[in-house]
Order: structure tokens, then C-alpha cells, then sequence
């Protein structure tokens, strides 16, 4: 489901922009609500895409994930629901439109693309910590990946209160772990980190900067003190050092100081550092060695297979390639591993068939390089139906039209378009004969995200439901 901004709002936005070029503020982008699934303990998320990334293929962007905190979360997937998010920290300067479009960093721009996602349910009440599984953290960085093109150099972690502590607690979990951050930025952090996991943070020489009022009665300064004790307790000489910022006043909120202001008026991040949050994780990056470069990934249909076709160039050191499917409820699991070519420049092809597939079925394949990294494709659907009921959806996602190509099923029915919510957008009766293809169109005016086309006989019975992804 998407709930962009109105067309009068990206107007204004535009116009703004191009009188306030000096300060590089928001351009055209989307920022769209998704309930796509990335873990059991995420209800759907919050993607801001910048302006050009749709028109710039071959661009990779840093990723900054923003976590929130616990009375954001959340388990309804409607609008209300997820609109939490939008209260506090970046997902609210990106919602009111005061989100930079660039940031300027030792002479180069960089764009963001922020996943915010929404937690279903991360806070012990006791301890007032944050209980968010690392592992669901993970998820949406591997789903970031998979979904977009993330330049792995430059990703970035932060978090507000609860979402202090998942960052605290991520980052801490393993080095492998802190090693896939370039930068983590934790306001009023509701964690306590281990000895070990400092050591972790310590040893992958992790950029942090952590904030926090010294009045915070709910989550208290001493934490964010002891953290960072914990942190220079290991011996381990950081560059650059890790970095405390505590303001006298201001309560638990210290988020607006971090994350939501970008000019100096005494008391904000940009006033200590002399730049902003954004900006200061800007300035580091890992040194990450892409072992393959992804050139195409797509899928056919073939009587009862699934063809997958993929290609690589610049393939250096890499041992498999794993192919992962799942439904639309379940986790990714392997059907199959391919052995890799190893080291080539060259293009190289890549194909497997899926023999037994049924349902709506999504596929991804993981490269492994011969020490364990990897990287994924990026996600590619199909509803496959059977041969008493044989009609072809495409393109998904879609634009403006969507073709629906009947084989095999000749008899009179009905195709409904409705929203996220159930809410009916459009129907028309129609007539399925086999080797025909109806197209369902005038769809370019629907807001971006998620809609479900149903296909009914005349008597109702639905034959084929369909989920459909609007750009």
C-alpha cells in the first residue's frame, strides 16, 4: 500500500527546490508505505527513494535504516497503523517534506535511500530495553539489499529509544555484524551493551555517535555512559573515536536534536559536530569487495516449470550460487545450489529449472563468494496456475496497464481491481477465451503500492486472485 504525498504537496516540494538550490532541500522523491514481508516482527515499513532513482539504473545509493521507537510499534497493516512511524526522528522530517535531497561530503553528493521499518512489538517494560532480535535487523538489511540498489560500502544504522537499543544490540552482536555498518546513530539508546559486545563494536571499529539528555527520566543518561565505557574499557584505539553527545535538558526527545533538525540554534547535533547526523555517517564507508556484478534476473514460464535465467560479469572468487524460494507467507528456503565459474570478467549465464512450482512464488538467488560473503539478486515474482486454470498476469510490477493473457479457459467473467484495504477501484465484465489477451488499463493515476486484481466467473467464483505491485 502506498501513502505518498498528494500531488499539490510533491508540487510545492518541486518548486521549493529549484528556489533553495543553496540548500540542496527536498526535490521530488517518493516515500511510500509497504506491508511487503521482511520478518515476523515487522509489521510493513516506510521506503524513501530519491529523487533520479528510477531514472538512474546503474546509480547505487548508501542506506541509512531507521528504527523507532516503542510507541511507534505496531501490528495492523493499514494506513493508520503505519502512519506511527511518520511521529518521530527521519521517517517525520521525510513525511513534512524537510528532508535534504543531497547531502554534500567532502566534495561529493550522496543521496539516501531510508527503509524505516515498523516493529511489532521490541521493549522489555521492566528493564526498559530494547528486546529486538539482531536477527530482524539483519533481515531488512538483506531485504534492502535484495529489493534495491545499496551500495554496500555505505550502510548505515539508527535508532531512537527502543530503536537505539535494536542498534546498540545489532551492532554489538557479532563483528560480522558491526563489519556490514559503516556508521551507527543512537539517540537516548535503550540497551546495555556487554562486555563482549563492546569488544565487537570495539574490534570492527564502528563509527558511533550516541546522544541523550541528561534529564531523560525514561531512558537514562548513565546508560548511554556506561555503553561507551564498555567501548573504550577494551584497550582498542577507534578511528574515528567513538562519540557521546549529552545535552543538559530536553528530556527523553533528544531525537529532535539528532535526527530532525539541520540548522544550528544552540542545542542540536549540527550546533556540536558542525554538520548534521546524516552527514557525519556520510563520512565513512566500508571497504567491501563485490564479488559479482548483477546484470539480469528473470523468470519464464514453460508448460510446469519455472525457468530462471540470471548473469554475472565480474565474477571474482565465488564458490555458488543458491537458488531461494518461498510464498507469499513463508521465509526464502534453498531449492538448489549451482556451482559458480570462480573468477571471470566475462559475462556469464546462469539457468535453472524449477520443476514443481504451484501458487504465487517468489525467487532470489544468493551468490557466495570462498569466504562466506554474499550478496542477492534482486526478487523476482510469478503466480503460477494450473492447467484447468491457466491465465498469465504481467507486468508486476505495472505502471499504467496490466495484461491478463487467458490459455486454456474459455468462459465469461468479471476482473476487479481493489486496494490494499479491499476497497473495489475498478471492474469490468469480460469475456476469457483461450489464446486471448484483455487489457486492464487507464491505471496510471493509482497511488504506489500494493493492489490485488481478482478474476471471477459470471457466477462469481474467483479463478484467480493476484497481488500487483503500482510504481
Amino acid at each position: 500500500m502506498n501513502f505518498n504525498c498528494t500531488l499539490i504537496k510533491c508540487l510545492f516540494i518541486f518548486l521549493a527546490s529549484h528556489f533553495t538550490i543553496s540548500q540542496s532541500y527536498s526535490q521530488p522523491y517518493t516515500h511510500t508505505g509497504r506491508f511487503d514481508f521482511i520478518d515476523s516482527n515487522i509489521n510493513g515499513f516506510w521506503e524513501y527513494l530519491p529523487w533520479h532513482y528510477a531514472s538512474e539504473p546503474a546509480k547505487r545509493y548508501p542506506l541509512l535504516i531507521f528504527i523507532h521507537g516503542a510507541g511507534e510499534s505496531g501490528d495492523k497493516q493499514n494506513k493508520g497503523t503505519l502512519d506511527k512511524v511518520l511521529r518521530h526522528g527521519t521517517p517525520k522530517v521525510i513525511d513534512k517534506g524537510i528532508f535534504p535531497d543531497s547531502f554534500l561530503v567532502a566534495g561529493k553528493w550522496y543521496k539516501f535511500i531510508v527503509i524505516s521499518p515498523q516493529i511489532i512489538s521490541g521493549i522489555d517494560d521492566n528493564t526498559r530495553s530494547s528486546t529486538i532480535a539482531p536477527s530482524t535487523i539483519q533481515n531488512v538489511i538483506d531485504y534492502a539489499k535484495a529489493h534495491y540498489r545499496i551500495d554496500s560500502s555505505k550502510i548505515y544504522l539508527s535508532g531512537l529509544s527502543m530503536g537505539g537499543g535494536a542498534t546498540w544490540s545489532f551492532a554489538g552482536s557479532s563483528l560480522s555484524a558491526a563489519k556490514q555498518l559503516a556508521g551507527i546513530i543512537i539517540a537516548a539508546g535503550a540497551y546495555d551493551l556487554s562486555q563482549a559486545e563492546a569488544q565487537n563494536i570495539a574490534q570492527a571499529n564502528l563509527p558511533v555517535i550516541a546522544t541523550h539528555n541528561r534529564d531523560d527520566n525514561t531512558v537514562y543518561v548513565y546508560r548511554t555512559e556506561n555503553n561507551f565505557n564498555r567501548i573504550l574499557s577494551t584497550g582498542i584505539v577507534m578511528s574515528p573515536a567513538p562519540r557521546a553527545v549529552i545535552w543538559e535538558t530536553g528530556g527523553h526527545a533528544v531525537w529532535g536534536k539528532t535526527f530532525e533538525q539541520f540548522q544550528p540554534n544552540g542545542a542540536n547535533l549540527r550546533d556540536t559536530l558542525g554538520i548534521n547526523a546524516y552527514e557525519w555517517a556520510l563520512q565513512f564507508q566500508r571497504n567491501v569487495t563485490v564479488p559479482v556484478v548483477w546484470r539480469d534476473f528473470n523468470l519464464q514460464i514453460n508448460s510446469k516449470q519455472i525457468v530462471l535465467n540470471w548473469s554475472v560479469t565480474n565474477e571474482v572468487n565465488v564458490r555458488s550460487y543458491a537458488v531461494e524460494r518461498k510464498t507469499s507467507n513463508d521465509n526464502f528456503e534453498v531449492i538448489a545450489t549451482l556451482p559458480a565459474n570462480g573468477t571471470n570478467n566475462d559475462l556469464v549465464r546462469y539457468k535453472f529449472i524449477d520443476a514443481a512450482p504451484a501458487g504465487v512464488l517468489h525467487y532470489r538467488i544468493r551468490q557466495t563468494d570462498i569466504d562466506g560473503k554474499f550478496s542477492y539478486s534482486i526478487i523476482r515474482s510469478v503466480n503460477f496456475v494450473t492447467a484447468t486454470n491457466k491465465i498469465h498476469i504481467y507486468p508486476n510490477p505495472f505502471v499504467d496497464k496490466v495484461m491478463i493473457e487467458s490459455v486454456g479457459l474459455a468462459e465469461a467473467g468479471v476482473l476487479e481491481l481493489n486496494d490494499a484495504a479491499g476497497k473495489l477501484i475498478k471492474k469490468i465484465k469480460v469475456q476469457l477465451a483461450s489464446g486471448s489477451t484483455i487489457t486492464f488499463d487507464k491505471l496510471g493515476d493509482l497511488n504506489q503500492g500494493i493492489y490485488y486484481l481478482l478474476i471471477k466467473n459470471k457466477s462469481g467464483r474467483t479463478l484467480q486472485q493476484q497481488s500487483l505491485l503500482k510504481k
